[in-house]
This record gives structure tokens, sequence and C-alpha cells, in this order.
């Protein structure tokens, strides 16, 4: 049976699996950066989506731990949880109103066969058709169309993954969809040389989404993703996300931990999935007079922006703000 090196991947890292010849960590949610914007979940503003390939009938889940569930008199219950990535084909075309057993918003579910060849129910939201590509560029440009033309004003950050594919589109575009962590669905078009579907790539962007779910391990992440995956397009952004912590090329000193609370100085105040102001994905931003919790900050002074400090972890929204922004105490 057929199955794509995303999902390998995906569920490797996900299980802490071991693939052939290298042991990967386990990787989580997938950090999100600027979305597409408008329209319904079918689509951002005017986005016609190419139709599905005739002898394709896959789809790749975009959501991690997406709900496989039995259906029955209108509801539906979670027999297994699946992994980001995970490629399951289509059984029917049939489309069922249901709403989850444990309460929530009505969806559309259609019935899905996993590569074990067991059968249930999946919300069609949660899937896209196409393979998992990653962006590979810092700000790639969305469409609603595959036309340069026509874009939307939004961009996908570096690292971001989306399930995206070229049948029907043509002119060097590739069709895309992601869910996001609110459960929106976003749809358009994203020119085919700034997303990549290499194993080094995948690896990367999901050790990053590890990285950024689970702060307290950051460094552990960055240093896998260079361990084990040396050579990808991002072998830049791994070395800048360490020397942020003041790991750099040879290693360095663990953070500093527990320094307690800060007060943002200024508006605007971007807060990013890694300490990085170049490559580090926005993730939220604070206000001036914003209280934060401080879990953790990086041994090496920076200058950003003509503003030296260091970059700090905040508890809430989770992620870094370079430190000269902060007044650190009360």
């Amino acid at each position: 049976m057929r199955r794509t090196l995303s999902i390998l991947l995906a569920a490797a890292l996900l299980a802490g699996l071991t693939l052939p010849s290298c042991s990967k960590p386990r990787a989580a949610e997938v950090a999100e950066g600027p979305r597409v914007t408008g329209g319904s979940d079918e689509a951002p503003g005017s986005v016609q989506g190419p139709a599905a390939p005739a002898d394709v009938a896959e789809a790749v889940v975009l959501s991690d731990g997406a709900p496989f569930c039995e259906l029955a008199g209108g509801t539906v219950s979670v027999k297994e949880r699946l992994a980001l990535g995970e490629e399951v084909k289509r059984v029917s075309e049939a489309v069922e109103k249901a709403r989850p057993l444990e309460g929530g918003a009505e969806g559309d579910y259609r019935r899905y066969r996993l590569e074990s060849g067991e059968e249930g129910w999946i919300e069609a939201r949660l899937l896209g058709q196409g393979r998992l590509m990653v962006v590979t560029v810092e700000r790639s440009p969305t469409y609603t169309e595959a036309r340069t033309s026509k874009p939307t004003g939004a961009f996908l950050p570096a690292l971001a993954l989306v399930a995206a594919h070229a049948e029907g589109v043509g002119g060097g575009f590739v069709y895309f969809s992601q869910v996001g962590r609110d459960g929106a669905v976003q749809k358009g078009f994203l020119k085919d040389d700034e997303v990549s579907t290499k194993q080094a790539d995948l690896a990367v962007a999901l050790l990053f989404a590890r990285a950024a779910a689970d702060p307290a391990k950051t460094r552990g992440y960055y240093e896998e993703a260079r361990k084990n995956w040396s050579g990808s397009t991002f072998d830049a952004k791994i070395e800048g996300a360490l020397a942020a912590l003041g790991g750099g090329k040879e290693g360095g000193p663990a953070e500093e931990k527990s320094i307690g609370s800060g007060t943002c100085l200024e508006d605007n105040v971007n807060v990013r999935d890694s300490p990085d102001a170049v490559f580090g994905a926005v993730v939220g931003t604070l206000s001036k007079g914003d209280r934060v919790e401080i879990l953790a900050r990086g041994t090496e002074e920076l200058t950003v922006e003509g503003q030296t400090g260091r970059w700090v972890r905040i508890a809430k929204p989770a992620g870094w703000v370079f430190g000269a922004r902060l007044k650190i105490g009360d």
C-alpha cells in the first residue's frame, strides 16, 4: 500500500517511533502564521479550487488529533485520533450531517478508509486534497486564483504546513488548504516553488511546531533538527534559533529559568513562535501596559532594530518576545 513520506514522518514524530536509520522525537500541534481570510469555509474571497483528479480518491489530515468516528443516529463518537498529514481514502461521495456525541457544532462528515482497512467518518473541513507540504520562504503570498495578479493580501510564513496539489492548476501554482488553531479552514493558491515535500524540510517544520507547542523543550527540538536533518532548506533558521538561545554551532548554556513577570513597553509588539525576528512566525501581539509571565530567557544579548536585549519566553500568548520591549519585574 502507498503512504506518502509525510505521513510516515508525521506519525513517527507524533508517536516517538523510529524510522529506518534515524530516531525522531515526538511532534505535536503545528504553529500557524498569517492565514488567508475572508469568504466562507469553502474558500477565502473568490477562491475557486480545481476539481479533484478523477483517479485520486485520497485526502490529507490537516489537524493533528483529528477525530476518526463512528456515526449513528445523527451523532458521531470518536474511535481514534489521526495524525497531521495522514492519508485516507474516500469510500463514498455521501455526506452526512452529524453532531459530536460529546457536544459541539454540527458538521459535514464523509466516510473514509485508513491504510489499515478500517473505515469511519471524518469531518470534511479537517481534510485537504493532495499531500503534506511546507512553505520554504519567509512570506509566501496567497492568491484567490492561479495568477500573480490575484493576491489575497495575506501570506503564509516559512515552516507553515499545508495540504496542496497541482493537478488541474498549472502555471506554477498549487492549490492549498489549511486548518487554523481556531478550526477555520483556509484555501487558496501558492507558488509551487515556495513549497517543499522533501523529508528533511517536513521533519524540521514538525520539530519547530513541537517547540512552539512545548516551549520548555524548545532547545531540545532545535538541536534534534540540527542533528538529524542537516542539509534541509531551514539550516540557517535552525542555527539562528539556537544562537538566540545562546547555543550557536558549538552548543551553549541552558536558558535561565523562572525570571518572574514583565510589562510591555510598546504597542503592537510581536510574539513569535521562535526567538528569531526574521524567521519566527508571529503568533500574537502585545499592547503597551500588558502584563506577562516570563518563563525563560535566552543567554545571548542581541541587537534588533537598534535595541539590545535577550529573547524571553512568555506564557500567554505562548511564544517569544524580544526583551528590550519589556520591563522585567514589578
